[in-house]
């Protein structure tokens, strides 16, 4: 490795993790109080627990943390922790690798079902970006078993002699990690190679089965970090609607929206910002965020912030004159009546499909009242009365997919998307609701519609008493919307 290679590596290090070293600061002497990211080392410990007891025997799980991504030559994109690792036991920073065995792990004369491997503390790095947090800081911070990443090839080598199934996200689509030893890497053409150094090894599985049920539920900890993400969240959107002006450009709305979370103490974006504008409104994933607002435009904003590793998941749309043109507010409400009754199905024991085919009637109906769907089937029908299972959908449906083209719902967690495993909706699962309507320029309906996209989106969590808004401090309806940018 050259020189220059090698201060990239130190530096990677440091860097990520600079904040978390912060938070272990004020830590030290506290072994019962919360890990850094508010959720108690026992709760870790649980969890980790909950998967040794899915781990069949003669079997290892190994989770790596995430690794750094290079922005430039000279510069990589904010460090930000792979979600398994960071749920199984807090750790924030690079080149850690977490490894479970129901079997146990000899390591240093000790038996042990879950070990941290973590870069060891360098006096050169804490000289630059100060005090790092090497396996002794992050035992008594994290209260798990940890050692020094240098110590992982003799471990691991060891435990795959004697297992026979291996978890490892080995083929991961986007982060393409590597195994843990250096000549073992994720492509698919490797595998053969880790089976032939290690024969005993039968089958290699992904990690999703052991940990994405297990997220799904979320603990009264987890609900508290992603309340104050939701909340801050929609007080940023708040901000943006009482300072939105015409000619204003769209990346300046979303600088409003991203000082209004840092200052509320979010760390970062739950994803890239999509701030679209007039004809970029019908967009779906529009980010680029750069068209000036003109007058008359309607904004549609889909931000939320990231707290302590969770996410929020906002969308609102609203003019930026200040007042709905008649078209925009006629669209609005339909796409507002249709969440209504989504939100209205979130209950346990419901599909989770439920929110969207109440939503999808809803639209149809509405937008063939309007004349912009010539099903005129649907122009007199009452949609709330339709039975769900019976809401039409597929080849029955095409002028509805031409404006209503996604899902009404996701899951929402630690990811934006977070793990579905399951068809059917339980208490604590927390869940978005996110009709829209989109209508671009050159669409075959009155061009009297055209450039209106509306998507209201909400984080709705799953109580015995139905779904409950988090996000409801962000005016939701068109009447509200209007108030609050008169003010």
């Amino acid at each position: 490795m050259n020189t220059r290679a090698t201060m990239k590596y130190i530096l990677s290090i440091s860097i990520a993790l600079f904040a978390q070293n912060l938070f272990a600061q004020s830590m030290e002497g506290n072994g019962d109080a919360p890990s850094p990211n508010h959720i108690r080392v026992e709760e870790y410990a649980a969890r980790r627990d909950s998967v040794l007891h899915r781990l069949p025997p003669r079997s290892i799980a190994v989770f790596r943390s995430a690794e750094e991504f290079s922005r430039t030559s000279s510069a990589e994109f904010p460090f930000r922790q792979a979600n398994n690792i960071l749920y199984l036991c807090g750790y924030n920073g690079q080149n850690a690798t977490l490894v479970l065995s129901p079997d146990s792990l000899t390591i240093a004369g000790e038996k042990l079902c879950a070990a941290l491997f973590v870069p060891a503390r360098n006096p050169q790095t804490e000289q630059w970006h100060g005090k790092q947090q090497g396996p002794e800081e992050t035992q008594r911070m994290l209260h798990i078993p940890s050692f020094s990443a240098d110590s992982l090839d003799t471990c691991v080598q060891r435990a795959f002699a004697t297992a026979t199934i291996l978890y490892y996200d080995w083929l991961h689509p986007i982060l393409r990690e590597s195994l843990p030893m250096k000549e073992f890497s994720a492509e698919h053409e490797e595998k053969k190679v880790l089976q032939q150094n290690f024969p005993g090894i039968q089958n290699i599985e992904p990690t999703a089965p052991l940990v994405d049920s297990l997220r799904m539920i979320k603990s009264d900890a987890e609900l508290a970090l992603m309340n104050e993400a939701i909340q801050t969240s929609c007080i940023a959107h708040r901000e943006v609607m009482k300072s939105a002006l015409p000619y204003q450009y769209e990346y300046q709305l979303a600088a409003i929206f991203d000082k209004t979370i840092q200052d509320g103490g979010c760390e970062a974006q739950a994803y890239p910002d999509i701030v679209g504008s007039g004809p970029n409104s019908c967009f779906l994933h529009y980010s680029t965020n750069r068209r000036q607002v003109m007058p008359g435009d309607i904004v549609l904003m889909d931000c939320g912030g990231e707290y302590r590793g969770y996410a929020a998941d906002i969308t609102r749309t609203f003019p930026i004159n200040g007042t709905f043109s008649p078209e925009q507010r006629a669209i609005y409400q339909i796409v507002y009546d249709a969440q209504t009754a989504g939100i209205a199905e979130v209950k346990p024991g419901a599909k989770f499909t439920a929110p969207h085919k109440r939503a999808f009637a809803i639209i149809r109906t509405g937008l063939a009242q309007l004349g912009i769907i010539r099903d005129s089937a649907w122009a007199h029908i009452n949609p709330l009365t339709i039975p769900l299972d019976s809401v039409a959908t597929g080849m029955n449906a095409p002028d509805v997919f031409r404006y209503f083209m996604h899902g009404t719902s996701h899951m929402l967690g630690m990811d934006v998307h977070d793990p579905n495993a399951a068809k059917i909706l339980s208490k604590n699962e927390v869940l978005t609701v996110e009709p829209g309507i989109y209508i671009p320029e050159g669409s075959p309906c009155d061009k009297k519609w055209w450039n209106i996209g509306v998507r209201i989106e909400d984080d709705i969590l799953v109580t015995d008493a139905g779904g409950k808004n988090l996000s409801a401090a962000a005016p939701r309806s068109a009447d509200d919307i209007e108030a609050l940018m008169k003010k």
